[in-house]
């Protein structure tokens, strides 16, 4: 929860600066960010933005110009990205002008990257969707071209897709998405939008919407020194989430994960093993993602008529190469009918549920186990063996793309190419097992 502690009684905030407790410095490591003007404790308040100063869909839609498309199709994104553009063509009689300057003139997002630096992303299921994220842009400009009144708004301005683009990338790489009532709405707010992001902040801890206040709120989220960078997290982003909006990967993320999809025959029989197979829930209160989710979970009804596939995704991270779930479910996998039938009658006379045995660290069987690694194994190297280079010749181009990655902070971004190939070699790090030789390429 945020903290208001510097909030005086008549609720406004005591920070005098309307950069509050930051002020923007350029990192060696991080470039341009926010640094703190004294020491600060955890909690304290940083910086306060009045709505009044955000941009977001409903200030667009008030905009003279954004007003006469009321009867026009606008996403929210649309209206702000519009927005956007419509005050950049005033130049400096714009009275978001040093706003306007302050954001960057391009973008390393993948909106920007060229094939051949889209090649580099092969192996990947980000080059997938980095390439539906770009069709996704052209979609809604041609979306925007099909409304006659919205198409002469651009055409009067000079508007083509490469500005577009921009302010499209702006606002998907910029803003912060907040609760506001019942809604969850974009706020492009100004001096709010250099932090920095970093994984040490826990997601959600950071910053918020103040309702009362009417104002976007960023607290510590750490004790800092005067002079230091204050950060905040952009939500549980992955490496491939931070390229596709932001144009950067960090030398360390938490939330990296190489996604694993298993398909098993599912019959009347075996529903009810696969079904409990499933780990607990996680609390709601946990920062990392689930690694667990039914794809396709067939009915009872539905497996009247024959078996069906039962389908699981399973993600591996760095702490976690292998979840007791996904290992139960390979187990579970390789099992025959056979087989099936005699070790639900071992767990029965142990008074143990088989799918419990399944999921048990220990064991079931060391023949069955070995296939069901072998298998495991086997998904993995065909993952690996997908990307263009190998673990070794990643790590080679990282020392040269980073040579003081280990004295750099975690989150000081990498280029395109280079966070690319860190991208794969974490991949590889993961399904290979903390980086030692192993099977496949990385």
């Amino acid at each position: 929860m945020l903290s208001m502690s510097t909030v005086s009684e008549d609720g406004c905030s005591s920070l005098a600066s309307p950069w509050g407790l930051v002020e923007p410095y350029d990192f060696p490591d991080t470039g341009r960010g926010l640094r703190c003007v004294r020491a600060v404790a955890e909690g304290e308040e940083l910086l306060a933005v009045p709505l009044e100063e955000c941009w977001h869909e409903m200030a667009a839609r008030r905009a003279p110009e954004l007003a006469a498309l009321a009867d026009a199709s606008l996403s929210e994104t649309d209206a702000i990205a519009l927005h956007l553009l419509l005050e950049r063509a005033k130049g400096d009689g714009s009275e978001r002008a040093a706003h306007l300057r302050s954001m960057p003139p391009v973008y390393d997002s993948t909106l920007f990257w060229s094939e051949a630096e889209l090649a580099h992303l092969r192996g990947s299921d980000w080059l997938d969707l980095a390439r539906r994220f770009a069709e996704e842009l052209e979609a809604d400009w041609a979306a925007l071209q099909s409304q006659p009144a919205v198409a002469a708004l651009l055409s009067r301005h000079g508007l083509g897709i490469e500005a577009y683009r921009w302010a499209y990338a702006t606002v998907k790489s910029r803003a912060a998405e907040v609760g506001m009532g019942d809604e969850k709405k974009r706020l492009l707010a100004p001096r709010f939008d250099m932090f920095n992001h970093s994984t040490a902040v826990a997601p959600g801890s950071s910053h918020g919407y103040d309702e009362a206040r009417q104002q976007l709120v960023v607290v510590a989220a750490a004790p800092y020194g005067a002079g230091e960078q204050a950060f905040i997290s952009y939500g549980g982003a992955s490496n491939g989430s931070l390229l596709l909006g932001g144009g950067f990967a960090l030398r360390r993320n938490r939330f990296d994960a190489v996604e694993v999809t298993l398909t098993a025959k599912c019959d009347a029989r075996r529903w009810l093993l696969l079904m409990m197979l499933a780990p607990e829930a996680p609390p709601p209160s946990q920062e990392e993602p689930p690694n667990f989710e039914y794809l396709q979970a067939p009915d009872q009804e539905q497996l009247r008529d024959g078996p069906k596939p039962f389908v699981t995704r399973h993600l591996l991270t760095a702490a976690n190469p292998l979840p007791p779930a996904l290992l139960a479910y390979v187990r579970a996998e390789r099992l025959s009918d056979v087989e099936l039938e005699a070790y639900e009658k071992k767990a029965k006379a142990a008074g143990t549920p088989l799918w419990e045995a399944l999921r048990s660290p220990a064991p079931l069987d060391a023949a069955l186990d070995l296939a069901a690694l072998v298998a495991l194994r086997r998904v993995l190297a065909d993952k690996l063996d997908a990307y263009p280079t190998t673990a070794e010749q990643d790590e080679a181009f990282l020392d040269k793309a980073e040579p003081d990655a280990g004295a750099a902070h975690e989150t000081a971004p990498l280029p395109a190419e280079a966070a690319a190939a860190r991208r794969r070699w974490l991949r590889g790090r993961t399904t290979r097992g903390g980086g030692r030789r192993g099977c496949g390429k990385g």
